[in-house]
């Protein structure tokens, strides 16, 4: 079992308060102590902070960030159209798939990106050309798998690695996990959307994204050695879907939970140079990125204690609800 002593800790020390009379937990920040916003990761984060640790920072502390509608509105799209597609996969029923999108989207039923052509009504236009693709050799014999009775959709799991300051954990979700009614065999099916003319396979076929979700299909189906990840990329400019299959084994899932802790190792080298609230390094080249400029532009440069929030006593608590939780070395066996 992992120890959680460093949490106590925290929580063992003085909390003053800030608006809202919410207890604050004081840290020393000399280099001996976490942040406990930090222990919380995903493939999104880490994402971020390969590109920029100074951003991942100031979005674990919740920095004031510039508003960008456009971003909202990408975000909606892609979770109306992957949950419109799972739901479609799940029932067979379109209309079951359109009512989902519609819960699904989160920002004004009229916003619309008309250069990237993505809103509500484009949303649906996607699962209707998706309930075509569905016949399609690729997906004719897929299954949704069921956990408990439970369909395997956006299953959520937690992984909690060790480190010298903390325990971190690692949360993520599966989107889809389907069998072939033939072969067996399993596929993770990873939606995603893009506003591209074309699609480079090879962006794909190394993401770290998939390799966590080893964890969910050793627990569904342990009689398996490897899996398969399809990513399901709808072209908005295009009206088309295109799919790439990767096969994963155990050699991957191994080398993912390697690099998990090197990133770990690296954010915990920061907090003892610099420490929590340091400058921690920025890098110029992902100042935009998909064509938007950085939240952070223009503020980035400036103390961080002037940009953030103090942790509080609810930031060490972790919230978000997941079927599956275990500490990294049951996986290694």
């Amino acid at each position: 079992m992992m120890d959680f002593s460093v949490l106590d800790d925290l929580l063992d020390s003085s909390p003053s308060t800030q608006k809202g009379d919410i207890p604050l937990v004081e840290i020393d920040d000399d280099g001996t102590q976490v942040d406990p916003r930090l222990l919380f990761l995903s493939y999104s984060s880490l994402q971020t902070l390969h590109s920029c640790p100074r951003k991942f920072q100031l979005q674990k502390f919740k920095a004031k960030q510039k508003e960008d509608a456009s971003t909202n509105i990408t975000f909606a799209f892609g979770h109306a159209v992957g949950d419109g597609v799972a739901e479609l996969l799940l029932t067979k029923d379109i209309d079951a798939a359109i009512w989902k999108a519609f819960q699904s989207w989160d920002v004004g039923f009229d916003a619309i990106n008309e250069k990237q052509q993505k809103s509500l009504p484009f949303a649906i236009l996607a699962l209707e050309i998706f309930e075509h693709v569905m016949q399609e050799e690729e997906f004719r014999h897929l299954e949704v798998m069921h956990w408990h009775d439970i369909p395997a959709v956006e299953l959520g799991f937690k992984i909690n690695f060790p480190g010298s300051l903390g325990v971190y954990r690692f949360r993520g979700f599966a989107d889809l996990i389907m069998r072939h009614a033939l072969s067996g065999k399993l596929t993770v099916l990873e939606n995603k959307t893009s506003s591209g003319s074309w699609v480079n396979h090879y962006s794909y076929k190394n993401s770290s994204q998939a390799l966590g979700y080893s964890v969910v299909v050793d627990k569904l189906s342990p009689e398996n050695s490897s899996y398969e990840v399809l990513y399901n990329i709808y072209m908005t400019k295009l009206k088309r879907f295109e799919t790439f299959p990767f096969v994963k084994n155990k050699v991957q899932k191994a080398q993912w939970i390697e690099s998990i802790f090197h990133d770990i190792a690296f954010i915990e080298y920061l907090i003892r140079s610099v420490g929590n609230y340091g400058h921690w390094p920025m890098r110029g080249e992902s100042c935009t990125n998909f064509g938007r400029v950085c939240e952070f532009m223009d503020v980035c440069q400036l103390d961080t204690k002037r940009l953030i929030s103090m942790p509080t006593v609810d930031d060490t608590v972790d919230t978000v609800e997941a079927q599956f939780t275990f500490d990294v070395e049951d996986l290694l066996v």
